[in-house]
């Protein structure tokens, strides 16, 4: 089978060397500071008040495969408290990398608990899965018959999903651990009926951050950071997963209105792996509006020899803060 098309060419062999044939690892946001619901269900009611959030990423931009697209990612979420104990969320999100399509629908549930020291969270998530293909999309030379991984050219498929993880949040810090993928799910098997050629695998979430006023609450610095992690399976001749990837950020709020802050991504060496990648440098931003709107733009700029062919990623964010109880806006959070 020969795939003309360079983006194909270049899609697969990063496919090759960032995940694997099998894995399908579910897409990194920049702005994930502004959407925690959705690696973590434990965070739904974090806030006391009603948090709704757009999100839209263009990844690669200048990319195409042939049809002028590429990789994209769209998230909706809100999240708000039921109770003094119960926080309620919902976040739905769309992914489209290449050929293949995934929606995520995800209802979270987290029950909080008050100590002196902080608040701990446990949550749950329950939603629905949509993965499809259209291996039409490909330009193949060769009939695609003939690949038993392509034997439908369009294919779908709905699959339950389960999430779980614990949030701990204080005045000055937070950290939280979360596996909001937790059942393993094969998506198609080749024409055999014994290989799997797409499947969901468990993902593991760890964030962390904290704030230190400068001066009073009108300068606030933000430092934070996500580890992701993605497990199949592991046998003496096959191992499935995604490499572990760190994103360290650093930013500053000044005077409650406007977030500045730039991060730094990889795969580092020795945690979990054996080996090391440089991923990207992003820059981003968010501006909070005096009647609770805030609007948020991140940009990438890529390390990878993918560099050669696009110009950086582009994420736009919209959202809404209001206090449910008082019906008036509060001061922006900090997390």
């Amino acid at each position: 089978m020969h795939c003309p098309n360079r983006w194909i060419l270049l899609w697969l062999s990063v496919s090759l060397t960032t995940f694997s044939l099998h894995a399908q690892q579910d897409p990194s946001i920049t702005t994930y500071l502004f959407n925690t619901l959705a690696i973590n269900p434990a965070y739904a009611g974090s806030q006391d008040y009603l948090s709704i959030n757009f999100l839209n990423r263009n990844q690669w931009l200048g990319w195409t495969d042939g049809n002028g697209r590429a990789p994209s990612t769209q998230i909706v979420s809100a999240h708000s408290p039921f109770n003094n104990r119960v926080g309620l969320g919902l976040h739905l999100s769309h992914d489209v990398i290449g050929a293949t399509r995934m929606t995520n629908l995800n209802a979270a549930y987290a029950y909080r608990i008050a100590f002196p020291f902080g608040t701990i969270s446990a949550g749950v998530q329950l939603g629905l899965v949509n993965w499809a293909a259209d291996w039409s999309r490909l330009n193949l030379r060769d009939n695609i018959s003939l690949d038993p991984a392509f034997s439908q050219v369009r294919e779908s498929r709905f699959t339950p999903n389960v999430g779980a993880g614990v949030y701990f949040q204080h005045d000055y810090f937070y950290a939280g651990f979360s596996v909001p993928r937790i059942l393993t799910t094969e998506l198609t098997k080749d024409n055999t009926n014994t290989l799997a050629t797409a499947t969901l695998y468990r993902h593991f979430y760890f964030t962390a951050g904290g704030i230190i006023p400068i001066l009073s609450d009108d300068i606030v610095f933000k430092p934070a950071m996500l580890i992701r992690r993605v497990t199949g399976v592991s046998t003496a001749t096959d191992r499935v997963g995604a490499p572990t990837s760190v994103d360290l950020d650093a930013s500053i709020f000044l005077l409650q209105t406007l977030w500045l802050g730039t991060s730094y991504r990889w795969s580092p060496q020795g945690l979990f792996g054996n080996t090391s990648s440089h991923d990207s440098i992003d820059f981003w931003g968010a501006f909070y509006l005096s009647n609770g709107f805030r609007v948020g733009l991140a940009y990438d700029i890529g390390l990878t020899p993918i560099r050669r062919y696009s110009n950086g990623s582009l994420e736009i964010m919209i959202g809404y803060d209001f206090n449910v109880r008082m019906g008036n806006v509060r001061s922006p959070r900090y997390y």
